[in-house]
């Protein structure tokens, strides 16, 4: 697991995870291993490794940097290639990750180390949605203001696979609710 705040390590506490199983679940989310990027001023152009080994589609990129502070990214924002040729400003990625519709729960021990906070974006990490990208390697072209010099950012796949499951007929005293990641995803944009 990665956090925004990359100067910062925690030296104590836990880590609960609660999951949900689910019989009618259609995907399988992997979190894949990250591209780390030292900033400069100025535009620049990343290639978001993407591995060849995992099944699936990739969804979106969780871009974070070592600043907690702001997200570092210029007015030209960050242009995916397969998306287009015009860059996303930060807001505008919020937007359509719905982050400005749901909100976000987030832990910052700068803040507090026993509460989680709640806001409509955390500075220092965005995700930007590649709604199904296949076909290899990410390439970006990222403009980061001056406060980005010198400044390292983690690029991190978030690949969707199709799973090979079917639901059982046995009984069951709560509803099946089909779950599926990608669907999720591109959801958020017909609101």
């Amino acid at each position: 697991m990665g956090f925004a705040g990359m100067t910062t390590a925690a030296t104590s506490g836990s880590l609960e995870v609660w999951l949900r199983l689910n019989d009618a679940t259609t995907s399988s989310t992997f979190v894949v291993p990250q591209t780390s990027f030292t900033a400069a001023t100025g535009i620049q152009s990343v290639v978001v490794r993407v591995p060849q080994n995992v099944q699936g589609v990739v969804s979106g990129l969780l871009i974070q940097n070592q600043s907690e502070a702001a997200d570092n990214i210029g007015t030209q924002g960050i242009r995916a290639h397969l998306l287009g040729a015009f860059g996303l400003e930060p807001s505008l990625l919020r937007y359509l990750n719905s982050d400005l519709t749901n909100g976000l729960q987030y832990a910052s021990d700068i803040t507090s180390t026993t509460e989680q906070q709640f806001a409509i974006g955390v500075d220092g990490s965005i995700f930007l949605p590649l709604f199904g990208a296949v076909g290899g390697d990410i390439q970006l072209e990222v403009d980061f203001n001056t406060d980005a010099d010198g400044q390292s950012f983690t690029f991190q796949p978030i690949m969707v696979a199709t799973l090979g499951g079917k639901n059982s007929d046995g009984t069951k005293s709560t509803q099946s609710l089909s779950s599926n990641t990608s669907k999720s995803i591109l959801a958020r944009t017909n609101q």
